[in-house]
């Protein structure tokens, strides 16, 4: 679309959308970048009101950190068709002591993405599941909870590879799993329901 291909050619932060339903912030390009708050036991927040935006959108980056953020959408339950964070062609990535909430329908999806960490994080209240990857690889996910989500695929993974390691998994409604194509490996290592 044309909002995608003016970021790529771009470096920046950019709001893309035709109008305010569906604007969302975009990161391209951009590298060794932290977003977050000083102070664990203070997060900031991060909050959307476009039905149809991601919250965080982050394409062709390397190097980024986003620690302590509370993020989602501040709509009704079900209205949004938006994923809370978005990446694409984005490696490097940490994501630590987040919570990410829906409405979104998926809290993180990856695109074309490889070596992140995902620790001690939340993501909930989603309406259609919990991680969809695509051709990304080395998605370590350890210490982190998934609850109250349902509707669809909780994990979803083309051609892509997560590992889950002391996870906490409740009240998860559809299908826990699919490999589309039966293309990807996905791995649960002490975790609990």
């Amino acid at each position: 679309n044309r909002s995608s291909d003016l970021a790529i050619k771009n470096s920046g932060i950019f709001y893309m959308g035709e109008d305010e339903s569906d604007y969302e912030l975009v990161l391209s390009g951009l590298h060794n970048l932290i977003i977050g708050s000083a102070d664990p036991a203070n997060p900031a927040t991060v909050i959307c009101k476009a039905a149809f935006s991601r919250v965080l959108y982050f394409e062709n980056c390397t190097n980024v950190s986003l620690n302590h953020l509370i993020m989602g959408h501040n709509i009704a339950y079900g209205e949004c068709a938006g994923d809370v964070l978005g990446l694409d062609g984005t490696s490097y990535v940490k994501i630590d002591g987040c919570d990410l909430y829906g409405c979104g329908v998926y809290g993180i999806s990856f695109y074309q993405c490889w070596s992140v960490e995902i620790t001690d994080t939340k993501i909930h209240d989603c309406t259609y599941g919990c991680i969809y990857a695509s051709e990304s690889n080395w998605i370590n996910v350890m210490g982190s909870q998934f609850y109250d989500c349902d509707g669809g695929t909780m994990f979803a993974a083309y051609d892509s590879t997560m590992d889950f390691t002391e996870c906490g998994f409740k009240n998860l409604n559809g299908d826990m799993l699919q490999l589309y194509n039966g293309m990807g490996y996905v791995y649960f290592s002490d975790c609990h329901s």
